[in-house]
């Protein structure tokens, strides 16, 4: 040993007595003495770097630790602790990178969960790293984890378009909506970057019927900042559980059409020759059998061939459609739902299925209208005949004012939140449960489920239903406070003017009330909605017997 490697040895040896003593000084004063004998061993620094960030030196303590690390060629352990002091100087995107970089040598080292660890620590400390985003996106597909991976990719794609990359990041959003091509998130993404938006910095999964179907303990009156009711049910409290097994009118319908072809198969009856049936029920077994086992490109030849062969069926045509949508070739799905819509057993599931293409495809106003029809299907299987003209009206006009008023956005919503709505197992029970809320505090005016659906309104429907049991208890007070909220929270829903007309009428403030209906009923005049007009007009009547202008 040289006189140099043991002079270095014994002042690295005190450097660390003196640190187990925590005399610090006297430490770091050890260690540079070991550093002027051997500039090159990342031992004195890594000691140096210790001592400095007790004594809350941070940035002395960074500079060493980068010294370590950089005399090790990378050592972890000094990594990490150049990461934890970076953090404490509060930089966050240093911070980030050098947990990327520790990461990518844990991967090349094959140790997986350790290097997504730090990779999801790197984008929590700066979530414009592309780098940490795409590696998990990449080992999330890998693992065949679609919904982690999905919002990785459009995390990338976002940091892509705020880049000026907006090639690049509808591309990212494209390969995500081939993971789930019903995501909704995806959807909004791919209309958002075809129309120059910019990309929201966290995508919201707890989406606002979350809020409708699971309000959270403390109950529409706290979050309203009314006090509660003893007694007063949620008006909106039915269950979704988080995990609920996914079903929706389209995987109902393809269920169908997987039945109706397996019936096909021992039909006996019909006039073809033996060998067209032969023909036709092979390709139909092997289309069936490929379907089933999710080779999306097989299962599409055969009923492709099924199609050529004249085979004129409303279930190969509904199970061809979805695959197309599969392959993302939606172009070709609609022509194949277009021609089963019409079917009553496609319909609802065609319908829905279109929205979802015209959506994918960035037309989101025949989306919408397609939504809409979802919706009055469903919707006219919860009312009496009587009422059918004026529900089919109120979904006219809910359409048209999703389409003309020229607001993407809220028409966006709407597609995102009908998804939801009718994504969970049961949701048919799910529908006639908020029929009877809605007809709760409809106060015998017709509701429509565009209702709850329309983004925003469930807050507005709890104040409605608060209003309107404050004002059964004779507490007129609170109930106008209520009624005001929903205004508020909604100014554009005429239902929450009518209830505050009302409650201004038993208050027998007869001229603010008057002076209400007639501008619901003009606005209702000016959507078309002449129904809705002559029911707020005939109330002005009432309150004002002698108004020659209404009359």
């Amino acid at each position: 040993m040289s006189s140099k490697q043991a002079r270095y040895e014994e002042a690295l040896n005190r450097g660390h007595s003196y640190s187990w003593d925590q005399k610090w000084a006297e430490a770091i004063k050890e260690f540079e003495s070991a550093v002027a004998e051997i500039p090159t061993e990342p031992a004195p620094y890594a000691g140096l770097g210790m001592a400095y960030y007790e004594m809350q030196d941070l940035d002395k303590a960074l500079a060493n630790y980068k010294l370590a690390a950089r005399y090790s060629q990378g050592d972890i352990i000094y990594l990490r602790q150049i990461a934890n002091v970076q953090e404490e100087l509060g930089l966050s995107r240093e911070a980030g990178k050098t947990y990327m970089a520790i990461g990518e040598i844990q991967i090349r080292r094959r140790l997986l969960d350790e290097a997504v660890e730090n990779w999801h620590r790197a984008v929590r400390l700066d979530p414009d790293l592309l780098g940490g985003h795409q590696r998990l996106a990449a080992v999330y597909q890998r693992q065949g984890l679609a919904q982690s991976a999905i919002k990785e990719l459009l995390a990338s794609a976002r940091i892509l378009q705020a880049r000026g990359d907006h090639q690049k990041a509808l591309q990212i959003c494209q390969q995500a909506l081939q993971l789930d091509p019903r995501n909704p998130d995806v959807l909004t993404a791919i209309e958002l970057v075809q129309q120059n938006e910019k990309l929201p910095s966290e995508w919201d999964h707890d989406d606002h019927l979350a809020e409708l179907l699971s309000p959270n303990g403390d109950g529409p009156a706290s979050a309203t900042g009314v006090p509660a009711v003893d007694g007063l049910a949620d008006p909106l409290d039915w269950d979704t559980p988080a995990d609920a097994e996914v079903s929706n009118p389209v995987e109902d319908a393809r269920r169908m059409a997987l039945e109706r072809l397996a019936e096909e198969l021992f039909d006996d009856e019909g006039d073809e020759d033996d060998f067209a049936k032969l023909q036709r029920d092979a390709l139909i077994s092997k289309a069936l059998d490929f379907q089933t086992r999710g080779l999306i490109n097989e299962a599409i030849s055969c009923y492709e061939q099924c199609k050529a062969l004249g085979v004129n069926s409303s279930a190969v045509a509904f199970n061809l459609g979805l695959l197309y949508q599969e392959r993302l070739r939606f172009e070709d799905a609609i022509t194949e739902f277009e021609s089963v819509k019409n079917d009553p057993e496609y319909r609802l599931g065609s319908h829905f299925a279109l929205g979802e293409c015209h959506r994918a495809r960035g037309r989101i106003e025949q989306a919408v209208e397609h939504f809409v029809t979802v919706l009055k299907i469903v919707d006219l299987q919860t009312v009496e005949k009587a009422h059918s003209d004026r529900l089919i009206q109120l979904y006219e006009n809910l359409a048209d004012s999703l389409v003309t008023k020229g607001e993407p956005e809220k028409a966006t919503a709407f597609a995102n939140t009908l998804v939801e709505f009718l994504s969970h197992k049961g949701w048919e029970d799910k529908v006639m449960e908020a029929r009877g809320r809605l007809d709760s505090i409809s106060a015998g005016n017709t509701m429509i489920l565009g209702d709850i659906l329309t983004a925003g309104s469930e807050h507005v429907l709890e104040s409605l239903y608060l209003s309107q049991e404050y004002a059964r208890r004779g507490m007129l007070s609170a109930a106008i406070e209520e009624a005001y909220r929903a205004v508020q929270l909604s100014a554009d829903y005429l239902p929450a003017h009518m209830q505050l007309g009302h409650l201004l009428a038993q208050q027998k403030r007869s001229s603010a009330a008057a002076q209400k209906f007639i501008v619901v009923g003009d606005t209702f005049r000016v959507r078309g909605d002449i129904n809705s007009a002559i029911t707020a007009y005939e109330e002005v009547v009432n309150i004002s017997p002698l108004d020659i202008t209404v009359r």
